[in-house]
């Protein structure tokens, strides 16, 4: 009875199927009939890179992971992965060369895209790139004296003298400005520069030489001296050449140039020198002359005739002049209309005929001076023109007659002077006046004077501003004949 139980488990446990637990499929009882595992074959190109021999490693994908179970081949998550047909003895063949597992890195792919291992290397590659740019510069900076992006090595006075002497004697003129001290806002123009070398002396006579020693004499941190020796006619001749050092570099001291110098202008009148505007920190010293006038004070200007542009809203004019720093000259645009001009001239005519007649029926000084004055004028000033002026042209100087009937005839544009801007709506107009009176004889005494008067716009008249020729109320002379 036994013996048939265990028999019976036995014939059992034979029919039972072997499980391979490797792989947990089944073992046929008869092992020489076993397939090919065409299985196993397509479970190789569902997964991508997933070996069979490394059942326990699984690729690390953000998507989810593909089931062997599902027919349907899933696309490999690599660039350029190249799938051969289904073939049980092939091995797939990838273009790019397969990672391990333990070394591929994590990407985060975007939603539906697929992501490119970065490129490794690059930097590593730029930073040789900015090493050998650098070695280059810094190589090329000191064998050729200039830097890779342009800037010159930097000169010593030694050199910056010789560079400078070698221009000289080939005419080089417009090469030395750049090597030249200027201020900081100067008004020297290479024009300027230009036309002093070429017209020195000394330049002149250098031009062209061969035979010459450039010797230095002195040499500071922030001075240097270089004596330019040469020979000419047999003689030994001398030029120095003098250097000063400013934001660490050197600069020849050349060039006859007046520093700081200053002149008057009327208020709100803008200055050009060599078609550059003069900056207005230049105009706001006011005169203590005329306080409807400035001080205007330049770093810089050439030794020489200069033309200056100034322009104000009631004229515009250019200038030349040669400054001198021992004297501050008013320099003011020319009135250029016209209009306003003639205006001009026929107030004075007018207001010293009415004037008069008020002096001869003795009105008020207080009524004269609210009528004719402007309110800057000092009482004294007013009574000069009013009272001692008229008390003196009447009383003739060569005998006791008193001269009488007065009259202005004609008051006519200066040809000597313009007409100028004196300072905001004050006009300083020069001009010519015929005056005319009477003595003894019945035929009128005259005369004809040039002279001047400031005076300031009243709305569509004008009153008077300043009287700067008092002979105007005071001279009667009939050989008078100025214009």
């Amino acid at each position: 009875m036994n013996n048939e139980f265990e028999n019976n488990e036995l014939n059992n446990d034979i029919n039972q199927p072997v499980m391979d637990q490797a792989n947990d499929m089944p073992l046929q009882n008869n092992i020489e009939e076993q397939p090919v595992q065409p299985e196993v074959t397509e479970l190789v190109y569902e997964q991508p890179v997933v070996e069979p021999v490394q059942p326990e490693v699984t690729p690390v994908y953000e998507q989810p992971v593909v089931e062997p179970v599902q027919p349907e081949v899933t696309e490999p998550v690599y660039e350029q992965p190249t799938v051969e047909p289904v073939q049980p003895e092939v091995t797939p063949v990838y273009e790019q060369p397969i990672v391990e597992p333990i070394q591929q890195p994590v990407y985060e792919a975007p939603q539906g895209g697929i992501v490119e291992p970065k490129k490794k290397g690059k930097a590593g590659l730029i930073a040789i790139i900015i090493a050998l740019v650098v070695a280059l510069a810094v190589g090329g900076y000191f064998l050729f004296g200039k830097d890779l992006l342009g800037g010159n090595k930097k000169e010593t006075a030694e050199s910056l003298s010789k560079k400078y002497v070698n221009n000289l004697i080939n005419k080089k003129y417009e090469d030395n400005f750049k090597l030249i001290r200027l201020e900081k806002d100067s008004y020297v123009s290479v024009d300027d520069y230009m036309k002093y070398a070429q017209t020195k002396d000394d330049y002149t006579k250098i031009i062209g030489i061969k035979d010459y020693e450039v010797k230095e004499t002195l040499l500071t941190t922030s001075e240097a001296t270089y004596e330019f020796k040469f020979n000419i006619d047999n003689k030994n001749k001398v030029i120095e050449i003098n250097l000063v050092k400013e934001d660490n570099k050197w600069k020849v001291k050349d060039g006859n140039f007046i520093q700081n110098w200053s002149f008057e202008l009327p208020v709100e009148t803008k200055v050009f020198i060599g078609g550059k505007e003069v900056k207005k920190e230049f105009i706001t010293t006011n005169s203590t002359i005329v306080k409807e006038h400035v001080i205007c004070t330049i770093p810089e200007l050439p030794n020489g005739e200069i033309e200056i542009t100034l322009e104000h809203k009631l004229g515009k004019s250019t200038i030349t002049v040669k400054p001198n720093t021992k004297e501050t000259p008013f320099l003011s645009p020319e009135i250029t209309d016209t209009e306003l001009l003639d205006q001009a001239y026929t107030y004075i005519k007018e207001t010293w005929n009415d004037m008069y007649k008020d002096y001869v029926n003795k009105v008020p000084f207080e009524e004269v001076k609210t009528k004719y004055f402007d309110e800057s004028v000092t009482e004294e000033d007013a009574k000069l023109v009013y009272t001692e002026s008229f008390d003196k042209i009447i009383k003739s100087s060569t005998s006791g007659y008193n001269y009488h009937d007065f009259s202005l005839t004609e008051v006519v544009p200066s040809k000597k002077k313009q007409s100028v801007i004196y300072g905001d709506d004050i006009l300083l107009i020069n001009f010519g006046y015929r005056l005319q009176w009477y003595f003894i004889l019945k035929s009128p005494d005259d005369m004809k004077k040039l002279s001047s008067i400031a005076l300031k716009k009243d709305g569509d008249s004008f009153k008077i501003y300043k009287v700067t020729d008092m002979n105007l109320f005071t001279y009667t002379n009939s050989f008078t004949n100025e214009y």
